[in-house]
């Protein structure tokens, strides 16, 4: 239609995305992953995309779905929904400025957007052959049921690794003199490095609004069982994982600092009286790594080098 033709120009003039994955950018701020992994891949199967667009698209359409943040973490922060919408409005925010700093950071080569690529009819299953229903419906149980098999099992083994080494790095905390709520802080930012859901939990019950905002940080990061996840739906085409771990550390630093502006813009007397004690504790040993500045430091850090390297490799390829 006119008006989603407009949309779709737009997202694609702000985000530097092709059109014919707009759609796709859209339905993947809402609907979790690897939806926009799945979405992409069959884009870019029909020739409409190439190679490098597939990858960014793939980077920036992949988060938490709104059901998780509003129902399930949002109840979970504060027992309503508020604090959820603040996540989503937080992924949401931090996805779009993503995708705009990678339009410069990582710009495109010589690749105009408003032109189709020729249809790669190679990749189909034979535009011609006809298929029957029944046929049909087997081959999408069949697809439904190997995807669904591939979340689950990286769920469950990043899970497993994700306890195992947080109990030991909690062991070693507490022979270093720390409290324990320094050490829930940093067991939890080391499981939402493996896996969203059970870090993105444990932050969670930290008090609020650092929990807030640790929650912000870990479920626009989705560590290695999200990128696993959407390695395993892209792998007949070979996409890489740059842009995709480039995207997420930059989103989940700009999420953290998007749920500290809400929150102060919310209660600016109430932010500022309950981070009066995370101000100041690289000096005080209680809370040493409480509050989580510590992860957003380290964040910041990989979010420079990266920049630093694209910005070279894009001045090496105009020589």
């Amino acid at each position: 239609s006119r008006s989603g033709g407009i949309l779709q120009n737009l997202v694609s003039r702000v985000t530097g995305l092709n059109q014919n994955l707009c759609s796709i950018f859209i339905l993947g701020l809402f609907c979790g992953f690897p939806s926009g992994a799945v979405g992409v891949c069959s884009v870019y199967e029909r020739g409409l995309c190439t190679k490098d667009d597939a990858e960014r698209a793939t980077a920036l359409s992949d988060n938490c779905s709104a059901a998780f943040l509003i129902n399930a973490l949002g109840m979970k922060l504060t027992g309503g929904i508020k604090t959820g919408y603040m996540l989503l409005l937080c992924q949401t925010l931090s996805v779009i400025s993503t995708a705009v700093i990678m339009k410069y950071v990582f710009p495109h080569k010589n690749i105009c957007h408003t032109e189709k690529p020729a249809l790669n009819t190679s990749s189909l299953n034979g535009p011609d052959k006809k298929q029957s229903l029944s046929g049909m419906l087997t081959e999408c149980i069949s697809y439904t049921a190997k995807a669904v098999i591939n979340i689950c099992f990286c769920v469950t083994f990043f899970f497993l690794i994700s306890g195992v080494m947080s109990d030991w790095i909690a062991g070693i905390l507490q022979r270093c003199g720390l409290g324990e709520q320094s050490i829930a802080a940093v067991t939890a930012i080391f499981c939402g490095m493996f896996e969203m859901k059970s870090g993105s939990f444990r932050a969670a019950e930290l008090p609020f609004p650092q929990n807030a905002v640790m929650c912000a940080f870990l479920t626009s990061l989705a560590g290695l069982s999200v990128l696993m996840q959407v390695l395993s739906v892209c792998k007949k085409h070979s996409f890489g994982a740059k842009y995709f771990i480039y995207a997420h550390l930059c989103s989940a630093f700009l999420s953290a600092l998007y749920m500290i502006l809400l929150l102060f813009l919310l209660s600016p007397s109430g932010v500022l009286t309950a981070f009066s004690q995370s101000v100041g504790f690289v000096l005080y040993k209680e809370n040493a790594f409480y509050g989580g500045l510590i992860p957003e430091c380290i964040c910041a850090v990989f979010l420079a080098l990266g920049t630093a390297v694209g910005i070279r490799k894009h001045k090496s390829t105009k020589k």
